[in-house]
């Protein structure tokens, strides 16, 4: 036993590591995501949507013990982040950045689209759990409906191209994950409704059509700042705040 653990201290002394960065940490995420309402994407739409299988929900439908929002709202003090659950949502009480969220929706350029925060475990090197992101409006109805304004059969087509369920303005996946330094990853899209010309059997319509608008980043962070992923149609907002952990927490 003792040759293993005098074994792991020269790896990490080769890899210029402490011992104690070894260690698992746990940090409180925060993130905000909003429209640029004069927004314009010059790049074409995005042709992969994001891997959502396997992500980590925030959000559950309302039940007891949840807020209004559908986030989970659970005492820090009875369920504690660990190896088994390394995420837990936070309540609207351990919100950070709500005077942030405010000024964004309060001004003109800017429309809030989801504003979530949760408690997270972090092992230095191991791979991070993926979080999802949703929110705004669900584009189908708008879309179905614009497509039975006209009665021919083509019309359905840009309806019948949208995925499975709801079809949110804001969808995708966030991880945070833990090296040398923090690092977030994105794989979101935000959807807004165009209309493309399609021409069938003599008829020129044009139809409906949901465009996925993608930000796909990896940036290194520093706790206890506000760090901005930006893109012509949306932006994000994440800032994560170290967690002072008891003995025998990590």
């Amino acid at each position: 036993m003792t040759r293993r653990v005098v074994l792991v201290g020269l790896l990490l002394a080769a890899l210029g590591l402490p011992a104690a960065a070894q260690e698992a940490r746990v940090y409180d995420l925060e993130v905000i995501v909003f429209e640029h309402l004069d927004g314009h994407d010059p790049e074409p739409p995005a042709k992969r949507r994001p891997e959502l299988a396997g992500a980590i929900e925030l959000r559950r439908p309302a039940a007891a013990g949840e807020d209004e929002s559908g986030v989970v709202v659970h005492a820090l003090e009875e369920a504690a982040v660990s190896a088994e659950r390394p995420v837990i949502p936070l309540g609207g009480d351990d919100y950070r950045l709500d005077r942030v969220a405010a000024r964004l929706q309060r001004g003109r350029d800017y429309r809030v689209l989801l504003h979530a925060a949760w408690r997270q475990r972090l092992v230095p090197e191991a791979a991070a759990p993926r979080i999802r992101l949703h929110g705004g409006e669900d584009l189908r109805a708008r879309v179905e409906a614009a497509a039975a304004e006209s009665e021919h059969p083509w019309a359905a087509r840009g309806a019948l191209d949208l995925p499975a369920g709801p079809v949110e303005e804001l969808d995708g996946t966030l991880s945070v994950r833990l090296s040398r330094y923090l690092h977030v990853d994105t794989d979101l899209v935000f959807r807004d409704i165009a209309r493309r010309e399609i021409t069938e059997s003599g008829y020129t319509l044009q139809l409906p059509f949901v465009r996925d608008h993608a930000l796909r980043q990896s940036r290194r962070m520093r706790s206890e700042k506000l760090h901005y992923l930006d893109h012509p149609r949306f932006g994000l907002l994440i800032e994560a705040f170290p967690v002072e952990q008891e003995d025998g927490d990590s």
